[in-house]
């Protein structure tokens, strides 16, 4: 009925209850962790042309690295930034961690990545000429100038760093 709130509006402007707000308290990270179908592939784009750091790499047999180095046979992989965390993780590798997934699960999904950077044109330039730009370098009316591209799997990526403040949008 008219002026009434929704359940999410009444726990929203109530700030939740008790028992999400301690839970709330014990998460320390929350990050992303993608199926990739080609890890090399994969690596190159978030550490060489978005500068990720490796931070972790495991193999097919257990044994990891935390030196930052590729292991021969690569299943999964850790990358950080000074805000976050991304992993990446092989399809197959994946899907015998977890019953989660379907068997034909496809790679790619329906998830957007929000990356900043300090300099998006920089990065724009440095992207390999087979990645797919889906929208082009756009001034943003919330001051951030951004682009979107898929990555080797699909996964849609805005990247984007804050407008200077001379710069006028171009996108409402």
């Amino acid at each position: 009925a008219k002026g009434q709130r929704s359940s999410w509006q009444k726990f929203s402007t109530q700030g939740g209850n008790t028992s999400t707000k301690s839970i709330m308290k014990m998460v320390k990270t929350l990050a992303p962790n993608l199926m990739v179908s080609d890890m090399d592939k994969s690596l190159r784009f978030y550490h060489d042309v978005l500068g990720l750091p490796i931070t972790l790499t495991v193999d097919g047999k257990n044994g990891f690295d935390t030196t930052g180095k590729v292991m021969d046979n690569t299943v999964f992989a850790k990358l950080e930034s000074e805000s976050g965390e991304l992993m990446l993780q092989e399809r197959n590798n994946m899907l015998g961690d977890s019953s989660a997934f379907a068997a034909d699960i496809k790679v790619g999904g329906s998830i957007t990545i929000f990356v900043k950077v300090d300099n998006v044109d920089q990065v724009a330039k440095s992207l390999p000429s087979d990645t797919e730009v889906v929208k082009e370098l756009t001034n943003m009316w919330y001051g951030m100038r951004e682009i979107y591209v898929r990555d080797p799997d699909g996964y849609v990526l805005t990247i984007a760093s804050e407008l200077p403040e001379e710069a006028e949008p171009t996108a409402q």
